[in-house]
């Protein structure tokens, strides 16, 4: 029963490892690429925040615009990594 069950483990170790392999390489392509491109768009979204005059740059620190692209950026940061997690998965 034994060698049964290992031998048809073995038989179904390339496909296996084949699928991981493919759903892995996918999502790590696909967070990094857009890790990066979140990671531009952020840098330069607060160097434009940080080259406002004064009086637009007072307005939206009251209205926490700083705090907002920190949020905007951690939710869409996260949303990617859900994407790749259900990338790996082995359907």
């Amino acid at each position: 029963m034994i060698k049964v069950f290992f031998s048809y483990l073995m038989s179904i170790t390339p496909a296996l490892a084949s699928r991981v392999m493919a759903a892995l390489g996918f999502a790590v392509f696909a967070y990094t690429g857009i890790t990066t491109v979140l990671n531009n768009l952020l840098s330069d979204s607060s160097g434009a925040y940080s080259s406002l005059s004064s009086v637009p740059h007072a307005f939206l620190n009251m209205a926490g615009f700083d705090q907002s692209l920190s949020i905007l950026g951690s939710a869409l940061a996260t949303r990617v990594s859900l994407m790749a997690l259900k990338q790996m998965r082995l359907s």
